[in-house]
């Protein structure tokens, strides 16, 4: 397997335009009618992004072990459920926040991290729709600093600040200057929160490869490598959505096996911790899985 092609490049798609036209849609129109006009729309997606199709279809046929039939059938309701978290997020900027609810398992766990004069790192991944976690909770303590993509359309941005600026989130966008590691690093010594993906390969990450779903697939390190720096708490966050304008929140802590001494080690346990937190989420919302490239790096 080769990790120099397992690089992740995307932003939210439609353009300015098209997604201020969402955002003006959804002042007027419910919700559940964005919902209907997807189960016609998704099929196009199946003719003119064939490829994406194909890698979830690999995922629930390989990594699932689902038959033929199912696994078609889960890879149309992946796109359906993913376009419908997208539908979510302008729905909430055009001011449907209200219409929306959230049920979160492990409070505890965030409430102990909150309390800690320490930094915390807030582990998700490309799963459910963590980023609305963030405009349907006002979160209290600790500010929350959130890892963005840099080049994102200026609307998204726009929408994004207006929205978390007034819930204790802060957006940090990554950047090519690599100026973001420094407002990283300041928001852990501030003792805040940090929150970052950790289920993609970027050129020059760090990484480590662990057994996930019955294949080797490699994981970047960067997170858990900036933990023990910092010496900073680490908890797995996965917003999950469960049913028309409900979603889950799971928290959990990581922490590396209490034996271990070498730095390396203490990362591998840690990224072995996440991975098996990630496949107990899977289990439960497998069409949830929004990693549209080849994960596994298993085209020949």
């Amino acid at each position: 397997m080769d990790a120099r092609k397992i690089k992740w490049k995307g932003i939210t798609g439609g353009g300015s335009i098209g997604q201020r036209g969402l955002i003006l849609l959804f002042k007027y129109l419910d919700i559940r009618i964005g919902y209907a006009i997807l189960f016609f729309v998704v099929p196009f997606y199946f003719i003119f992004a064939k490829k994406r199709a194909e890698y979830i279809y690999t995922y629930f046929r390989r990594h699932q072990h689902y038959t033929r039939l199912k696994a078609g059938w889960k890879t149309y309701l992946n796109h359906f459920y993913f376009g419908q978290v997208v539908l979510d997020r302008f729905a909430i900027f055009a001011g449907q926040r209200h219409h929306y609810s959230i049920e979160i398992t492990g409070q505890e766990y965030w409430d102990a991290a909150n309390a800690e004069e320490k930094g915390c790192i807030v582990i998700s991944s490309h799963v459910g729709n963590f980023e609305i976690a963030g405009y349907l909770l006002h979160w209290q303590g600790k500010k929350i600093n959130g890892i963005v993509f840099g080049q994102e359309a200026k609307v998204m941005q726009r929408y994004r600040n207006q929205m978390l600026n007034g819930h204790n989130v802060n957006m940090i966008p990554v950047t090519e200057d690599l100026s973001h590691i420094f407002f990283i690093n300041n928001a852990l010594q501030n003792g805040e929160m940090v929150s970052m993906p950790s289920d993609r390969i970027f050129s020059g990450n760090k990484m480590t490869e662990i057994e996930f779903l019955g294949t080797k697939a490699f994981f970047p390190t960067g997170a858990f490598h900036l933990a023990l720096s910092k010496k900073a708490n680490l908890l797995t966050c996965f917003v999950m959505r469960e049913s028309s304008r409900r979603y889950h929140i799971y928290i959990h802590p990581l922490k590396s096996t209490p034996t271990l001494q070498n730095k390396t080690d203490k990362i591998n346990s840690l990224a072995k911790d996440y991975v098996a937190e990630l496949e107990k989420i899977l289990q439960l919302y497998p069409e949830q899985w929004y990693n549209f490239y080849d994960f596994w790096n298993e085209e020949k």
